[in-house]
């Protein structure tokens, strides 16, 4: 946006800023799933130790059953983990006609199947996420925009619950719940390429496909995020844009 000014001597160009383009922000809803598994979801786990009252670390199973074990990660054996699924509300910051800035508030429901001899264990996690990525637009014409954008999250394990069922020769023998807690933050880095769609002047859909890779913060837990570090995903969303 420049403007031709002519002279007595050879032309110039020069910037006139009443004519620059404001930024503006953008508010966004999504849902983003996973489209590629890159290893098997099933995995055999060596026994645990268990703790609680009354438990020694020479204690069975079955033992530290009858006792009460109360540690998160007593019960260990073969895994299955379902696809994540996240939600998030976005917010994005155009700094200029090309950078911008983009955070928001994300939640991640991970459930998991264990099963070891008679017990059987459905594990479910909830987190709670803040993600900051910087983007870059590649282009953008009358309807549809490009962009691709890279950056981490931060996760925090707000609420955890695994229902432990035993039973024995194929009858109920009790069952026990657990809440899981964990006070380490998870730290991850992303990036992903996009496509934007105008619907009208304010609102747009868009398509971020995108990779992910969760780092081990060390707190034991069979999760997704601990067995396979690195998705693939792709997030859906729209946005609303206000100048």
């Amino acid at each position: 946006e420049k403007e031709y000014v002519e002279t007595s001597s050879k032309p110039k160009w020069t910037y006139n800023a009443s004519i620059r383009k404001k930024s503006s922000i953008s508010f966004g809803v999504y849902y983003s799933g996973i489209i590629a598994q890159v290893d098997p979801t099933m995995k055999d786990y060596a026994a645990d130790l268990p703790s609680g009252p009354g438990c020694n670390l020479n204690d069975s199973t079955e033992v530290a059953w009858s006792r009460g074990a109360t540690t998160t990660y007593y019960l260990t054996g073969k895994a299955t983990h379902h696809l994540p699924v996240k939600l998030g509300v976005s917010f994005r910051y155009d700094l200029d006609e090309r950078w911008n800035l983009q955070s928001g508030l994300t939640y991640s429901y991970l459930a998991s199947d264990i099963s070891k001899d008679s017990y059987d264990t459905k594990q479910k996690l909830h987190y709670i996420g803040i993600p900051l990525q910087i983007g870059y637009k590649l282009g953008e014409s009358k309807r549809f925009r490009s962009y691709i954008a890279a950056g981490f999250q931060v996760e925090k394990l707000v609420s955890g619950k695994a229902v432990t069922r035993h039973s024995k020769n194929k009858e109920p023998q009790g069952t026990f719940i657990q809440n899981i807690s964990d006070k380490r933050l998870l730290l991850s880095i992303l990036a992903s390429y996009g496509v934007e769609y105008a619907l009208g002047k304010n609102f747009s859909l868009y398509a971020e496909p995108g990779i992910h890779y969760y780092f081990k913060n060390g707190n034991g837990l069979q999760t997704h995020y601990n067995e396979q570090p690195l998705d693939l995903n792709l997030t859906i969303g729209f946005r609303f844009h206000r100048k």
